[in-house]
């Protein structure tokens, strides 16, 4: 067997649930440092603030909205460059190979 369709332990069941698992926590984590960030720096509650803008509320869920985008948006990044790697090194053949070289970059916008 090659080196190519060793992925066994890529998609076993313990495997992945370990990583859901390392992943679930690593979120949790970060949310949690946003959580204490955002309370520390900001005092008083939704109650006692004039506007919304001004509780601590406000800001942690803005927090965490922009985190969520950062993830959102660096997984399609790295998902861009899977596809691409994938595409250019396992490749196509015969003529869909020569127009794969000249358009490769228009189709991945």
């Amino acid at each position: 067997m090659t080196e190519i369709f060793q992925a066994g332990h890529y998609l076993s069941l313990t495997g992945i649930a370990q990583m859901l698992a390392a992943a679930a926590a690593a979120i949790a984590v970060s949310i949690g440092i946003l959580y204490g960030f955002s309370r520390s720096r900001w005092k008083g509650s939704l109650k006692e603030a004039r506007r919304p803008e001004d509780s601590w509320e406000y800001h942690m869920v803005s927090l965490v909205e922009r985190f969520y985008e950062l993830i959102f948006s660096s997984t399609f990044i790295l998902l861009f460059a899977g596809v691409y790697f994938t595409i250019d090194y396992f490749g196509v053949g015969g003529a869909a190979r020569e127009f794969w070289d000249k358009y490769n970059g228009i189709i991945l916008l």
